[in-house]
């Protein structure tokens, strides 16, 4: 016959014993002795009962309760780093959430949870649930190399941009490219969150008056009462800026082509601000007095062709994904002779996966290679 030990008492339970027949149960709670029955009752509800096992010494059934002593105490040392909440289970496991979980019938449930491990004092699950009041500040330390903004959304998460973002409705600031940093972050003041690099902020403060002028005061569209895009808010480094039809501005490096509801261009991209005039959004480019290039020689005894081009483009990875990281989708255009010594070419895609919600999708990305490689051509011209 066994002996029931402490150590026959599974996680998640904090006392075991045995009854007549000699089956060991396992409690919660501590149990209430019934001779009469000739076992042992939980003080709860039934479900803090489990049977441990059979062939138990029954001998001295009556005094057979043992208590586990080595269960652990969840605590705020045990929420790993990026992690706001933690809770333990029914069964005496722990997890970390990135929100505030919710209980449900034997578990918590929350976003993004982890385990911290099993073996917890689950004898009061039910009230388990604690905060990391130790919220992460976001800092400069933060934005990874090749982004120069960084933002706190309303949930604690915090994101890199490369270019600088705006604040939308449902909580979340938004750019063209964003990434993903880390959960945990003190969300309390998320609307005004928002940080540079301190070389771009040196860089901002260093514009001359020849070409940012800070002093002169905006055009204002009277009709409308938004401001009016002009030269002076083209940013040092840049030589073009347009509105796009949603009010948006961006600087260019290079000329940038209209296309349905926007503008796209080659070289670096710069957000400059939103609310802009949109009455005549579509002739909204306006350029800084640009000095005539060098022209470039071409020896045409050794012609040069343009084989073909490759376009890279990458987004957030799919909510159904099994990966944090960006998808990437490389599309190659091509032709068997070479683009330069034929009118068109073909497309060849390539790729580990890349979420589409139609084929729309698809066809916008390949018209817009099309758009840029007959803009190129045009100009060539």
């Amino acid at each position: 016959m066994k002996t029931l030990m402490e150590n026959d008492i599974p996680n998640g339970y904090k006392f075991a014993a045995v009854d007549k027949d000699g089956i060991a149960y396992a409690f919660k709670t501590i149990p209430e002795l019934n001779r009469n029955d000739a076992c042992w009752y939980p003080t709860d509800e039934e479900n803090s009962l489990l049977r441990v096992g059979e062939d138990f010494d029954a001998t001295n059934w009556t005094t057979s309760l043992v208590e586990k002593k080595t269960l652990k105490k969840l605590t705020i040392d045990d929420i790993p780093e990026g992690y706001s909440w933690a809770t333990v289970d029914a069964n005496g496991k722990a997890y970390a959430y990135d929100s505030k979980p919710e209980r449900k019938e034997y578990f918590w449930s929350g976003q993004n949870p982890m385990l911290i491990g099993d073996g917890y004092d689950a004898t009061n699950w039910e009230n388990s649930r604690i905060e990391n009041q130790t919220l992460k500040k976001l800092s400069v330390d933060n934005i990874p190399i090749g982004y120069d903004w960084a933002t706190v959304d309303s949930n604690g998460f915090a994101y890199a941009h490369q270019t600088k973002p705006i604040i939308t409705a449902n909580g979340e600031w938004k750019s063209r490219f964003r990434i993903f940093i880390s959960s945990g972050f003190d969300s309390s003041n998320w609307e005004h969150s928002l940080i540079m690099r301190k070389e771009l902020e040196e860089y901002q403060e260093g514009f001359d008056g020849e070409e940012h002028n800070d002093t002169k005061p905006e055009e204002i569209n009277a009709s409308t009462g938004k401001k009016k895009l002009t030269v002076d808010h083209i940013p040092k480094g840049f030589n073009y800026a347009v509105v796009n039809a949603i009010g948006t501005a961006f600087a260019y490096e290079d000329r940038p082509t209209q296309v349905m509801h926007g503008w796209i261009g080659l070289g670096e991209t710069m957000f400059i601000d939103y609310d802009f005039d949109t009455a005549n959004w579509e002739n909204s480019l306006v350029q800084k007095e640009i000095k005539e290039p060098i022209e470039k020689s071409m020896n045409e005894s050794e012609p040069v062709f343009l084989e073909n081009c490759t376009f890279n483009f990458t987004q957030e990875a799919n909510c159904k994904a099994d990966t944090d990281d960006d998808e990437e989708l490389e599309i190659k255009y091509t032709s068997d002779l070479g683009l330069d010594r034929t009118e068109s070419g073909f497309f060849v895609l390539k790729t580990e996966g890349w979420s589409i919600g139609d084929e729309r999708d698809i066809k916008r990305l390949l018209d817009r290679i099309k758009l840029l490689m007959n803009t190129n051509k045009n100009e060539i011209k």
